[in-house]
């Protein structure tokens, strides 16, 4: 594994699993846009098993509340755009967990005001944050993350996926959509899942259910494990 700076902050770091390939997975990780804990080592394991023939990335980010949004998807943006350059990458499936779904589908956004020189062939959101009103609606103790990163309520639907007239975007090309929840979530329940696939609606998601443990235990999972091979075609 190669680490790899791509700013100067200490949390603009990105680890290389592998790079025999100009096909790459990049994974984001989450931690509620705050947990230090929470670091792109979440990634390594599922990048050890995607397959010899593509390359495996994961991406730390900076944190709130010392910054707040557009700041983490800047910092995605920007170290997507440094392995492009520096490894002449040609098609990524973007996989995010949790926040890290969120930034993953804020990507697809940017790109399709702004098309890549590389195709994103997918997209994998797995137990994530999409919809910031819902959210807090359902759970209220969740607003203690929500405003250090985004800010008051008045500023969340610029930034939440679920609120995007994705109807309005496209690209060259069809990535494939899949939006990941396991039914052994104890943090979140199916609202999040649902609310993108139907603001996502004319792109065709996929909402697949998986047993995939607990809500940090499914990134590990052999089920992702498996619908992330499958797109690796």
């Amino acid at each position: 594994m190669i680490e790899e700076s791509y700013g100067t902050h200490d949390q603009q770091t990105l680890t290389i699993t592998s790079s025999s390939s100009v096909n790459w997975v990049a994974y984001i990780h989450g931690g509620a846009w705050r947990d230090p804990f929470m670091t792109k080592t979440m990634g390594y394991s599922l990048l050890s098993h995607v397959p010899e023939t593509w390359s495996g990335l994961s991406i730390d980010y900076r944190l709130s509340p010392a910054i707040q949004h557009p700041a983490h998807i800047d910092d995605v943006m920007t170290a997507l755009a440094y392995v492009v350059k520096k490894y002449k990458v040609e098609k990524v499936i973007l996989v995010g967990h949790s926040a890290g779904a969120c930034l993953a589908l804020q990507a697809l956004a940017r790109y399709s005001t702004d098309p890549p020189s590389f195709e994103i062939s997918a997209i994998v959101g797995v137990e994530g944050i999409y919809d910031f009103a819902g959210l807090v609606e359902e759970y209220p103790d969740y607003l203690s993350f929500i405003n250090p990163a985004f800010g008051g309520q008045s500023l969340w639907a610029a930034a939440s996926p679920a609120a995007f007239d994705w109807s309005s975007l496209s690209l060259p090309y069809s990535p494939k959509i899949k939006i990941v929840q396991s039914v052994q979530d104890e943090l979140l329940t199916m609202a999040q899942a649902d609310s993108i696939c139907q603001s996502l609606q004319s792109w065709n998601p996929d909402l697949i259910k998986i047993e995939g443990g607990s809500h940090n235990e499914t990134v590990d999972s052999i089920a992702l494990r498996d619908i992330i091979n499958s797109l690796c075609t």
